[in-house]
């Protein structure tokens, strides 16, 4: 409503309702995936794809495995449910280990707390070998070892296991909101990168049928890694150009006459960047890209989190509580939907534009930063 440049960020394929609801307002939309531009007819759209931690690099492949305790030469698999893990995912597995009864084939598995001490009795008992973590904070090891992965199909997952040219048998979150999931992995099966199957259809040993090792299988994988290492390097080069997202030139924010691409304005300027809610999974991937990117970047959460101290040892300025004056020399403030309207640092923004005078009336503020030149200062 004050002529502040704004933008938000799309993920998934299929856009969550209050993107959808404050498109209109903003500047540009950011969309992880190409599909999801339609549904935004009337604003700019630039496809970004979805930023991923600048540590999940490849690393060699026998030496990650070596690493898990795993055999350097045996097929290997990666299942995995997302954060949380997922016990439909974990049961199916336990449900397919007669099938791979002889298989040549080890197992990564992610369960989630509650599942651990299950899943691995029972890949015990079936002599499987088999690596079994509630949770691994050095995803690049288990994507590096892996061959195929089976896992949800949360933008998140997709951007990794693409990164990494990992085929994948999908198996969408069934009660994701617009069964999001779902229209995620369609784009991935469109492109011949993955298989999609419904959690209702891997009950009993269904789901093994899909990944026992065979040579049309493996063969079939050798495909479609190679067509999952294009969908990532496709999205790169999104990122890499284009001009669709504009932001005004915070130097001429006063005429509102200069506008350059968000690519342009974040890769060849640095800034004095602050993060609300940096230990969020969402914020901290952008606090890494910021980071390697140059810019001083700074965040405060309620609390801290593995991945925050390891932001801390990059560069970042943490601070375990919002408070207005330790983002008062910030240019840019990123922060997202789910902060509410009173956070403190908000606050004090928006009363800094209010004192800075009248601003042009274009676009209100979503989920992107606050520009400050001198006098003033701007929450997108």
């Amino acid at each position: 409503m004050r002529g502040v440049p704004t933008f938000i960020h799309e993920s998934n394929a299929i856009p969550g309702k209050a993107n959808k609801m404050t498109a209109r307002l903003v500047r540009a939309v950011l969309l992880g995936f190409k599909e999801c531009a339609p549904f935004f007819p009337k604003v700019k759209t630039e496809v970004t794809g979805t930023p991923i931690r600048t540590e999940l690099q490849r690393l060699d492949r026998k030496a990650a495995r070596e690493k898990l305790g795993l055999s350097a030469d045996i097929p290997t698999l990666l299942v995995m449910g997302g954060s949380q893990g997922a016990s439909g995912i974990n049961q199916a597995m336990i449900k397919s280990l007669p099938s791979l009864d002889g298989a040549r084939l080890q197992l990564i598995h992610l369960t989630g707390t509650r599942d651990e001490k299950l899943v691995a009795d029972n890949y015990r008992r079936a002599k499987l070998p088999a690596f079994v973590a509630a949770f691994h904070h050095r995803m690049e090891e288990l994507y590096s070892a892996a061959d195929f992965a089976v896992a949800r199909s949360g933008a998140a997952s997709l951007a990794e296991l693409a990164a990494f040219a990992l085929p994948a048998i999908l198996i969408p979150f069934p009660y994701a909101a617009d069964d999001h999931q779902a229209r995620n992995a369609e784009v991935f099966v469109k492109a011949d990168a993955a298989i999609l199957v419904k959690e209702s259809e891997i009950l009993d040993d269904a789901l093994a049928q899909k990944f026992v090792p065979s040579s049309k299988i493996m063969g079939a994988l050798e495909r479609m890694s190679q067509n999952c290492g294009q969908t990532f390097d496709q999205k790169r080069r999104h990122r890499g150009g284009g001009n669709d997202g504009e932001i005004y030139d915070r130097r001429r924010m006063k005429t509102g006459s200069a506008q350059l691409s968000l690519s342009r304005f974040l890769t060849r300027e640095h800034h004095r960047i602050h993060l609300i809610g940096v230990a969020g999974s969402g914020m901290s991937g952008i606090a890494a890209l910021l980071l390697e990117l140059g810019h001083q970047v700074s965040g405060s959460d309620k609390s801290s989190s593995l991945e925050v101290e390891r932001l801390q040892r990059l560069g970042l300025q943490f601070f375990p509580q919002h408070r207005a004056q330790d983002a008062v020399e910030a240019e840019l403030i990123v922060y997202s939907s789910a902060i509410k309207p009173d956070n403190p640092i908000l606050v004090s923004a928006r009363q800094s534009e209010t004192r800075s005078g009248p601003a042009r009336r274009s676009a209100r503020r979503d989920h992107a930063g606050k520009a400050r030149d001198h006098h003033r200062r701007h929450a997108w």
